[in-house]
């Protein structure tokens, strides 16, 4: 009863103090100006700002930005398809998995855009599941060869086992905000959330210098297959980018500086291939590009 008696009493004195401000306000003399801005009625004042000048072109805006998207998240959604498939098993498949991770990329953008409660909400594929999906992927392709599959089945196993299992995650999700337990969330400890996030650009990062060096690494035990000459030939020119594009997108906040970047390096590579009289076959041949794969298409 105290408690309550305390908690109405705090009640009224900040029903008070706001009842006191707004008398304040309501009399101060106003000027002219803030009469005419003033809206009138309350569907004025909810009615959206007037754009003063040539309003923006929606259709030209979204092409603006989906052309900046597909810049950014087409090597992305390459990349990730590469790690997830990184096992040597799926190497005379991998262009065909590739083009499933990006046609599943493009099923999760227009799914998320058009199904979204939120008009401006833009979804795409992020990192954090690749970690599950690569150990899935792998599990998989180790349990269907102890049992004595041919290939074809283990790729098809692999190739219908990970998107149930996408299927099942989202399923627990959907349970999850149906049940308003997601609030549960906040009693994991910090060094939980931290560790999981810190080893998933751990996990990224060690990818991305196994594909560029072609070497195979699973863990901290192989970085020494790094400091092979040959590999680390292979590793500076994307340690070297990767460094400029974090500087430069650091330096100038502007939207247009990632896909800018990622275009400049790309055009630098073939300006490099073409100065040294260098041909896409002998690029490949030497390991800068990847080893073309023959594949019925899909």
């Amino acid at each position: 009863q105290r408690k309550s008696d305390d908690t109405l009493q705090s009640l009224q004195n900040s029903a008070r103090v706001l009842q006191e401000d707004y008398q304040t306000i309501d009399a101060r003399p106003s000027s002219a100006e803030d009469s005419a801005d003033a809206p009138e009625t309350i569907e004025d004042a909810a009615a959206p700002p007037q754009i003063i000048g040539d309003a923006p072109n929606p259709l030209s805006m979204c092409i603006t930005y989906g052309m900046i998207n597909a810049v950014i998240c087409l090597p992305v959604m390459m990349s990730f398809g590469n790690i997830i498939y990184r096992d040597i098993f799926f190497l005379p498949y991998l262009p065909k998995l590739v083009k499933l991770v990006v046609f599943s990329s493009v099923v999760h953008q227009i799914s998320f855009s058009t199904l979204s409660g939120l008009p401006f909400a833009v979804g795409q594929v992020q990192d954090a599941g690749l970690i599950f999906l690569s150990a899935i992927a792998t599990s998989l392709i180790r349990h269907c060869q102890k049992e004595g599959y041919d290939d074809a089945s283990v790729l098809a196993t692999v190739t219908i086992g990970l998107p149930l299992c996408t299927v099942c995650l989202g399923g627990g999700l959907v349970l999850i905000g149906k049940l308003r337990v997601a609030g549960y969330v906040e009693y994991l400890p910090m060094p939980v959330v931290g560790g999981y996030l810190a080893f998933i650009g751990f996990f990224c990062g060690q990818a991305g210098l196994a594909m560029m060096g072609n070497v195979e690494v699973t863990g901290i035990a192989d970085w020494y297959r790094f400091a092979d000459r040959d590999a680390f030939l292979h590793l500076l020119p994307g340690l070297l980018g990767g460094a400029a594009v974090y500087l430069t997108v650091r330096k100038i906040g502007h939207m247009a500086v990632l896909p800018l970047s990622m275009l400049a390096i790309l055009l630098a590579f073939y300006a490099v291939l073409f100065v040294t009289d260098t041909s896409v076959e002998m690029a490949r041949d030497q390991g800068w590009v990847s080893p073309l794969q023959a594949s019925e298409p899909w």
